[in-house]
């Protein structure tokens, strides 16, 4: 397996365990890790509850981010492409 694919589900793993600390967090799919030149970007799409208002959604994905670039520092930047998710009645 490919090193950008492996950090790819290291980074989605690391995610997946923060819904508990994240009452807004559902998950986060579609993780990708890419290099470009001397540096490695990442982006993913994280579903969170579609009823938050969209300050709160860029403060959670702000520290999310955060959380990934403190967790894998060889990232240069990463993009959190937010969802909503919307429970069936």
């Amino acid at each position: 397996m490919g090193e950008m694919k492996q950090l790819s589900r290291a980074i989605e793993e690391f995610l997946n365990r923060l819904p508990s600390e994240f009452d807004e967090l559902v998950n986060c799919h579609d993780v990708r890790a890419r290099q470009v030149e001397h540096h490695i970007l990442a982006s993913c799409h994280c579903t969170m509850k579609g009823s938050l208002p969209i300050t709160q959604i860029h403060d959670v994905t702000a520290v999310l981010e955060d959380r990934v670039k403190e967790a894998f520092p060889q990232i240069y930047r990463v993009t959190i492409h937010p969802e909503p998710f919307e429970e069936k009645q």
